[in-house]
């Protein structure tokens, strides 16, 4: 997952975290997602590519065994894990 648009002035940083308080535009498996709502990504250590990002949702989203449907997003292929009802869409 690679960043490829975001407003710079509404980041906020802390080590390989940062917090994107109005909207990310990443590639995830060559496909673009526009997301416009606050987006926590968490980095590997070279800070270019993301390992994984947190996005809150006031719907679940549909899970198929390698995508995850959000409503306002699209599907996004890929492994994920569920904690409580949080989803973590990894790279």
């Amino acid at each position: 997952m690679k960043v490829t648009s975001f407003d710079p002035m509404n980041v906020i940083a802390f080590e390989d975290i940062r917090l994107y308080q109005t909207f990310l535009k990443v590639v995830i498996h060559n496909k673009d997602y526009y997301i416009q709502q606050p987006v926590l990504a968490e980095f590997h250590s070279d800070n270019k590519s993301i390992k994984l990002i947190h996005v809150n949702s006031e719907n679940a989203p549909l899970v198929h065994p390698d995508a995850l449907v959000i409503k306002g997003i699209g599907e996004i292929k890929g492994s994920y894990q569920k904690e409580g009802n949080t989803f973590y869409l990894k790279a």
